[in-house]
């Protein structure tokens, strides 16, 4: 049995922050004071739960199940504003939707209507959604707004996945289609959301996000399970990368600037407050008697 849980860690060192069930996936609120994460239990689907960090106190936010019979929550996204989630939910025919609940719970979910799959959402801060969507066998970066209207596809090339969005809006981080599949593995890049060319990130198994602030970028491998954060330029919103991005883990583990934490961080402010998620596995060995 797997079971994973959700641990912030700060300035006098590491706290476990949930219990029960499985949780994952967690995302500090913009302005820090409360979690956000996703905890399965037993057989029934994800919710989204929220933790007040000053109290300790947590409660459900949403239930794929009370949202739509028999789904569950595969990821989501909290606004700048603190008041909205938006939730990616498989529907029945295996399409996911995005459904935008109010973190108060005083009104009811509501689905964004749209002609194709959406997933992996992140709000920009006046409110819109950046979305992932299938079109014609393809993924695209889609910008809508956070009823469904205003729809419109804001990086030209197709991706693999859509991974985190920055703070102010500028740049989304994605993994790349490969040019030459025949040749080259998909690489993940960073691409201006006003237009222009992509900017390579690595070519190996990273996973780039921005911390709260917009002024460092998490790194996070799953090479070594380690996070580079590097610092952001000011006034461009990335940091200086190689011109061909790192081409290897040990370009990054080289670099002098990047500073080294010994987890895969879910969210965080600056370099010493965090969210992640620690597993662990239980095995147990039955006797079971055979037949004579």
């Amino acid at each position: 049995m797997r079971d994973s849980t959700i641990w912030l860690h700060d300035r006098t060192g590491d706290h476990q922050l949930s219990s029960e069930g499985s949780a994952f996936n967690s995302k500090l609120s913009v302005d820090g004071t409360r979690l956000f994460y996703l905890m399965q239990s037993g057989e029934s689907g994800s919710s989204l739960w929220v933790r007040t960090l000053a109290t300790g106190a947590s409660e459900r936010v949403a239930s794929g199940s009370a949202v739509q019979p028999g789904s569950t929550i595969r990821d989501y996204a909290v606004s700048h504003d603190g008041r909205q989630a938006a939730l990616q939910i498989d529907n029945a025919t295996g399409d996911s939707r995005i459904w935008i609940v109010p973190v108060d719970r005083r009104s009811a979910p509501r689905q964004l209507v749209s002609p194709r799959s959406e997933d992996s959402p992140a709000f920009l801060p006046n409110g819109d959604l950046i979305v992932r969507a299938t079109e014609g066998g393809r993924n695209y970066v889609y910008r809508t707004g956070s009823g469904g209207v205003g729809r419109q596809r804001v990086v030209s090339e197709p991706i693999v996945d859509l991974l985190s969005v920055s703070p102010d809006g500028r740049w989304v981080a994605a993994v790349a289609m490969a040019r030459d599949p025949g040749h080259d593995e998909p690489g993940t890049v960073i691409y201006p959301l006003d237009g222009g060319s992509a900017v390579p990130v690595c070519n190996f198994d990273c996973t780039p996000a921005w911390d709260l602030t917009g002024k460092f970028l998490y790194l996070a491998s799953a090479w070594d399970s380690t996070t580079y954060i590097l610092p952001v330029k000011d006034g461009r919103g990335i940091p200086d990368l190689p011109t061909e991005g790192f081409t290897g883990i040990a370009d990054l583990q080289s670099d002098k600037r990047a500073i080294k934490v010994g987890d895969v961080i879910d969210s965080g402010i600056g370099t010493s407050i965090y969210s992640h998620t620690r597993q662990s596995t239980r095995r147990n060995i039955y006797r079971i008697p055979l037949p004579e």
